[in-house]
């Protein structure tokens, strides 16, 4: 079963557009909310699973006198979830969805809301997969009527991908915290030795290739943060010089490092232009929150990261 979050009114822990995946077993891959919902979501997906339909399940905790324990959200909010069965045709469709966000491109997908004839009959499908247009909406939710019905309509965005320049015990927490946030990393350091990839169990790739300006790196216009890292002023230099020509897809460009360094590091890598460094560099890379030690400026760093890919500036 698919469930996916479709409206909510006041407060809520997840989104519109949250989905959650439920096994036949009732194991459970994502969150609706912070584990005060899940059991009985699982418990209201079984009563559905054998069926090609849809349904819509309600909670509500606004009310002054709510006190049913099994469904409290704790939340003081009312939200809607849709629940679809995973069919054969629903399966082919998200294993679609699956191939473009693997592909770094993003996809809408769209249920139909309240599916109660068998899909033989209807010619509505329970789920479709579609790229967005080149002039799609930036919301990531939404319910659109049709002639035919309601369908929830979501995009879904390809998981974040971050490379990090530069090894070393402070690398350690910043691949593996962004790791469990599901982003993609990708750690280069030319001086890390084999032997100690291992270390770097967050990284998919760790990379210790020799830095060469002849060769091309235009694997860097596909992610979309770059943390400069390697404590060495050649190093980072060099790879803000390949970073520029790719620097407008990169939502995220860091430096860790006073803010000093800076210039000197844009000074050294000699840009065409250097205004665009001056401006978008975050230096020294980071949020400031009081903490010193490795794991501290990962979460420093990584929240600055995750507040840019969400261009929510306070």
């Amino acid at each position: 079963m698919l469930a996916t979050l479709i409206k909510k009114t006041g407060s809520s822990y997840r989104k519109e557009g949250a989905m959650m995946f439920i096994a036949p077993s009732g194991e459970t891959i994502g969150a609706l909310s912070g584990g005060c919902l899940e059991k009985d979501i699982v418990h209201q997906a079984h009563r559905l699973s054998f069926s090609d339909s849809s349904t819509v399940i309600e909670y509500d905790s606004t009310a002054d006198d709510y006190t049913d324990p099994s469904n409290n959200t704790g939340c003081s909010g009312k939200i809607q979830i849709l629940l679809v069965s995973v069919t054969e045709a629903v399966y082919q469709q998200l294993l679609k969805a699956q191939l473009e966000l693997e592909a770094g491109q993003h996809c809408i997908i769209q249920q139909c809301i309240n599916h109660q004839q068998p899909a033989t009959t209807n010619t509505k499908p329970l789920l479709s997969v579609i790229k967005p247009s080149s002039t799609a909406s930036n919301i990531s939710h939404s319910i659109e009527s049709a002639s035919d019905g309601e369908y929830s309509v979501s995009t879904i965005a390809p998981r974040p991908r971050l490379m990090v320049i530069g090894a070393g015990h402070d690398a350690i927490p910043i691949c593996s915290v962004a790791a469990s946030l599901g982003w993609y990393v990708y750690l280069w350091d030319e001086r890390i030795h084999t032997s100690h990839y291992s270390e770097y169990q967050g990284a998919a790739v760790v990379d210790n290739h020799k830095s060469d300006k002849q060769k091309n790196y235009s694997l860097l216009a596909g992610f979309n943060a770059v943390i400069l890292k390697s404590h060495n002023l050649s190093i980072d230099a060099f790879w803000l010089s390949q970073i520029e020509q790719y620097q407008q897809q990169i939502a995220y460009i860091g430096l860790l490092g006073p803010k000093y360094r800076k210039g000197k590091v844009i000074e050294a890598a000699e840009l065409q232009h250097a205004g665009w460094a001056q401006e978008r560099i975050f230096s020294p890379a980071g949020l400031e929150i009081g903490g010193d030690t490795a794991e501290a400026i990962a979460l420093s760093i990584l929240s600055q990261v995750q507040r840019c890919f969400t261009n929510v500036y306070f």
